[in-house]
């Protein structure tokens, strides 16, 4: 009876210990995942993941394709790198080298008789409609060596404008618009941590 009774505790006192390691892993999972309610599934069939800082804030979370990362803030902002789901096996190779990952996005230059050619973090390529003779002056603060830069100009009335390139800028002239509306010009310039050197650049199209 004693030895019946020996077994009986130390399986309570086993079931006890099951008990609290199961509830330390889902106050861990709520922690992570950043709910109240209980998981809906169990731990090894979750398809969330983090990982979670010294002060239980999450620092990575990748779910469905989506991968975020917190800044130095703990806040509602995040960076998310998102991948399509891919109808194939696919491999993006990350370059052996440090640098500036580029971005591309089009912003529109306002005329004016001088034009700030300023490129921001996201930005490469700039488009522009003058309406006067315009003198566009390179601003290098958040321009990126090595990076190519573009400029759409694109022709407005019956008058050629000329445009002039200024400071920060190695071109091989200026640019006459011509007399037709409509036509387009494309310039590129590759920038050096210096100025902005023209690489190529279109006839009226």
């Amino acid at each position: 009876m004693k030895k019946h009774a020996l077994i009986l505790m130390t399986l309570m006192a086993a079931l006890t210990m099951t008990a609290v390691a199961v509830d330390g892993v889902d106050v861990m999972l709520r922690k992570i995942f950043g709910s109240d309610a209980p998981p809906s599934a169990a731990p090894l069939a979750l398809t969330s993941h983090a990982l979670v800082g010294k002060d239980h804030s999450v620092v990575v979370n990748a779910y469905r394709g989506r991968l975020e990362f917190e800044g130095s803030t703990f806040d509602s902002k995040v960076t998310a790198l998102v991948v399509t789901n891919p109808t194939a096996s696919r491999t993006v190779t990350i370059p052996d080298g440090s640098g500036t990952l580029s971005l591309h996005a089009t912003a529109v230059l306002a005329a004016g008789g001088t034009v700030n050619f300023a490129p921001g973090a996201s930005v490469s390529c700039y488009t522009l409609t003058p309406g006067q003779d315009e003198a566009i002056s390179g601003v290098t603060t958040g321009a990126v060596p090595g990076r190519t830069y573009c400029l759409v100009v694109t022709t407005s009335g019956t008058t050629s404008r000329t445009l002039t390139f200024g400071t920060n800028f190695k071109v091989t002239g200026t640019l006459a618009t011509g007399t037709v509306s409509g036509k387009k010009f494309v310039m590129s310039f590759v920038y050096d941590g210096v100025n902005f050197n023209e690489v190529s650049r279109t006839t009226a199209m």
